[in-house]
């Protein structure tokens, strides 16, 4: 006798629907197993969960048990009970029934993987339960896009910081305290505060929402279009009819502060001159650690610089690591001090003042398409929504965006007289002042710093 797996499924919009609740499936299901004389094993019920995705419960239990040979034929009411997806039906078809030599019966279409015949209606049924979810899909899409052309917000996710959804209209309203908190948050960017100074400051000033406010939900602030009352959707930005809370003028303005400068005050440094220098074996920014030895009982710590490229992680996600130099922070900050006192001394010097070529940029541009394909193929196998992915690829275009801008412009924009007040305080007190205003000053002078093996270039704004 045939040991017979039930699988039953029901999606939250169609449990009430005759013939499909999970009673109804699995009444009709029992009838037939009874009625070819096959024992029933187990009942695999996945209770409100999509078709969509393989990652449902009871159906990863019963592949479990087919690949652990206790089961010799699996029964559905549809084939759409089973999966919604071609790729996953024919998947489970291929991969798991047949590799383990269990039948596939589909009772309400009358056929069975024992005959070809039978394979092939599986194979071209599946291809329709999956055009019917595109088209579902399809049509979600259509209106959520006519509703954002129209000006109404869009939904999904969670409502932007300063604002409250009004169900009733459709709109977004106002929150004028968490208003307040993003006006602040503008204003601090622009007079050149620190992503980290900026957090900080927004916890002191609104303890109320400290819990929402991080360095990350800063920068991601800094760039959302909601707070000039627009709306991005599918790559494109909308006028919404949402009251703004900042000015085009101020928007505008940070996003310059943030292309011009990739790395200026984004965020917290703990070093001088992290994400500052650039390795031009690969186009990574360096980075520093803290490295500490003994020796007769003694501690001793000592500070590098290092490309990003260089460390464990990078090596296990990309599968390679950059083999640039690593330098004593402690010796590359007062090389790099000495050669900006002789910028300011003695323009003939050793020490290059072209303009960049752009090279890491684009290794990073190169970085963000990569990382929007994996999006893509991920989303085509049913591993990340639609929400999703809309939402990371939205981010991608924009920090595209924002590369590209800055491979655009040969001249970095920079205040002339904030340059010279900088420089002026690195020559006249700068071992005086605080860790947070010598980087500022730093980053207020210095583009960039390119270096290879013993090569040190360093790029000035001036």
């Amino acid at each position: 006798m045939k040991r017979a797996g039930l699988y039953i499924r029901v999606s939250t919009s169609q449990q009430e629907k005759e013939g499909y609740s999970l009673e109804a499936q699995e009444e009709k299901l029992k009838a037939y197993a009874i009625a070819k004389d096959y024992h029933v094993h187990k009942i695999y019920t996945d209770s409100a969960l999509s078709g969509a995705r393989l990652e449902r419960p009871a159906l990863q239990q019963m592949i479990h048990d087919i690949e652990n040979n206790e089961l010799d034929i699996v029964i559905v009411y549809k084939l759409d009970r089973i999966s919604r997806s071609q790729k996953n039906t024919m998947y489970l078809i291929e991969d798991v029934f047949l590799k383990n030599n269990v039948d596939f019966v589909s009772m309400q279409e009358s056929f069975d993987t024992t005959s070809s015949f039978g394979r092939a209606m599986i194979g071209i049924l599946s291809v329709f339960a999956q055009l019917e979810r595109d088209n579902i899909t399809e049509r979600m899409m259509m209106g959520k896009l006519e509703r954002v052309k129209r000006g109404y917000y869009m939904g999904g996710g969670g409502v932007p910081f300063g604002y409250r959804y009004n169900e009733t209209t459709g709109l977004l309203e106002l929150v004028e305290r968490e208003a307040e908190a993003i006006r602040r948050m503008f204003e601090l960017f622009l007079s050149g505060h620190s992503i980290f100074r900026i957090a900080e400051t927004l916890k002191e000033e609104f303890p109320e929402h400290a819990a929402t406010i991080f360095e990350s939900t800063v920068k991601r602030r800094l760039t959302s279009v909601y707070y000039i009352g627009k709306q991005q959707y599918q790559n494109k930005v909308f006028d919404a009819l949402h009251e703004p809370i900042i000015t085009q003028e101020d928007f505008d303005k940070a996003q310059r502060k943030l292309a011009d400068r990739p790395h200026r005050n984004v965020f917290n440094h703990m070093y001088l001159l992290s994400s500052i220098i650039v390795c031009k074996k690969c186009g990574n920014y360096y980075n520093a650690y803290e490295s500490s030895s003994k020796a007769n009982g003694v501690t001793y710590k000592n500070k590098y610089y290092r490309c990003s490229a260089r460390t464990y992680k990078h090596r296990k996600k990309y599968g390679w690591a950059c083999d640039a130099k690593n330098f004593r922070c402690d010796d590359f900050d007062e090389l790099i001090l000495s050669k900006i006192r002789e910028h300011a001394k003695d323009d003939v010097i050793s020490v290059s003042n072209k303009k960049s070529d752009n090279t890491h940029i684009l290794k990073e541009i190169e970085k963000i398409n990569a990382q929007q394909e994996k999006l893509v193929d991920l989303y085509l196998s049913d591993r990340i929504s639609t929400i999703i992915l809309d939402k990371k690829t939205e981010e991608l275009e924009l920090k595209k965006k924002l590369m590209e801008e800055k491979t655009k412009n040969k001249e970095v924009v920079v205040d002339e007289e904030e340059y010279k007040t900088s420089l002026k305080m690195i020559l006249d007190d700068f071992e005086n002042l605080d860790f947070e205003t010598k980087r500022i000053v730093l980053e207020n002078v210095i583009d960039r710093i390119e270096v290879s093996g013993n090569e040190i270039d360093v790029y000035f704004f001036m």
